[in-house]
């Protein structure tokens, strides 16, 4: 396992053995650490030519409005012509920061395939059961 960027707010490291991204809110981030996260995922998605991420959110916190737009009207599209091709979501408990997730997802899963899930190993089985295109 590498660990690719550690900030105060999350971390991304890569999976070898499995070829995967796990990208690990640590805290609640404002809409530019937000941002500068995403960016770092395209940035790991690039460097480790990996189209699967696991992304545990159980610890972002809700996602401001301007900031749901600007993830599913530009970066995710940046982000599939990059490679990035299947996303496994660990949800918080937080019902408004599951709305969020949920919101994102809905507009989002024509472009890179998503699935939901309530604990890690659920989230970790099927991210190394599908084959990135790329």
């Amino acid at each position: 396992m590498d660990l690719y960027n550690n900030t105060e707010f999350a971390n991304i490291t890569y999976h070898h053995e499995d070829h995967f991204i796990l990208y690990k809110w640590k805290t609640p981030p404002t809409q530019e650490e937000f941002k500068a996260g995403c960016e770092s995922l395209l940035s790991a998605i690039q460097h480790y030519k990996c189209g699967r991420s696991l992304v545990d959110t159980r610890q972002m916190g809700a996602v401001h409005p301007d900031v749901v737009e600007w993830l599913t009207s530009d970066w995710m599209t940046r982000a599939a012509a990059k490679g990035y091709t299947h996303s496994a979501i660990i949800l918080p408990a937080d019902i408004f920061a599951s709305v969020s997730v949920d919101e994102i997802v809905a507009r989002v899963n024509n472009l890179v395939i998503h699935r939901n899930f309530d604990n890690v190993q659920n989230a970790i089985f099927w991210i190394k059961s599908v084959k990135s295109s790329k």
